[in-house]
């Protein structure tokens, strides 16, 4: 499968999305692609709710764990919502392989799946000869940073790393949350674009849209124009979004030190 088809499965899964209960109400494509294939798809966000669950950035320890592995806490509790669900498909009869892709907030829940399903597989013996990452189908694009450094994390970085990990090199949201916060990426990288000197720009939120993967990847010297790529108009939006959380984070951080 080329990287063209391959991003163009993650952003349209073959299975539908669908709202599983909850109260941060997760859209997943969930289901059999055949009898030996479990595929898993995360949605980007598209909602206030998601927005949420993306400015949750303190890290949280994955509960229920003698290892202690920090992660995102909004993408932890999004995840936690669908693993019955997800673990309930993996244990289906004659399973073989799973694949997991997820863009933007969904690369997020999809690393997380990834690294939970290969625990899984660790401990359990039914699952020992279950295939996760092997073929290279397993893949994430836009992915924000999830994992915190410290404690056990190089274990998780250990049961992701055949994740592919599709990055446009000016792509802000993927520099989120920022390493100062003690944040890091996951998952095997593959990068596209050119890298420019400033990331941080009103342009740079261009390249974070769909459009603009699909464009670096089928035309090397791609330009993310208001005729070419229809996030374009939206991206003001939503710079003043990711800024406005930051300042909260930042102000929050500064009450926890004077508390």
């Amino acid at each position: 499968m080329t990287m063209e088809s391959l991003l163009l499965q993650v952003f349209d899964p073959p299975l539908p999305w669908k709202r599983f209960s909850g109260t941060l109400g997760v859209d997943l494509a969930l289901g059999l692609l055949d009898s030996r294939t479990l595929y898993i798809n995360f949605k980007c966000a598209d909602s206030l709710q998601d927005m949420i669950v993306n400015l949750r950035m303190s890290p949280q320890r994955i509960p229920g764990r003698s290892e202690c592995i920090r992660v995102h806490r909004g993408m932890l509790r999004a995840y936690l919502e669908v693993q019955p669900d997800i673990h309930a498909m993996v244990y289906t009869q004659g399973l073989q392989r799973v694949v997991i892709q997820g863009f933007s907030l969904g690369a997020g829940l999809a690393l997380l799946c990834g690294e939970d399903l290969a625990r899984l597989r660790e401990q359990d013996p039914r699952l020992a000869q279950l295939e996760l990452t092997e073929h290279g189908l397993s893949c994430v694009a836009g992915a924000p940073r999830v994992l915190y450094r410290g404690g056990d994390s190089e274990l998780f970085s250990r049961r992701t790393r055949g994740m592919l990990r599709v990055v446009n090199h000016n792509d802000t949201v993927t520099r989120l949350p920022h390493a100062w916060m003690g944040y890091r990426h996951t998952g095997e990288l593959v990068a596209i674009g050119t890298r420019r000197l400033w990331p941080f720009s009103l342009r740079s939120f261009l390249e974070h849209a769909p459009q603009s993967y699909l464009g670096h990847v089928r035309t090397p010297d791609y330009r993310d124009t208001r005729n070419s790529n229809p996030f374009y108009r939206d991206s003001l939006i939503y710079t003043l979004g990711v800024h406005a959380g930051l300042m909260y984070i930042v102000r929050s951080l500064l009450r926890l030190g004077v508390s």
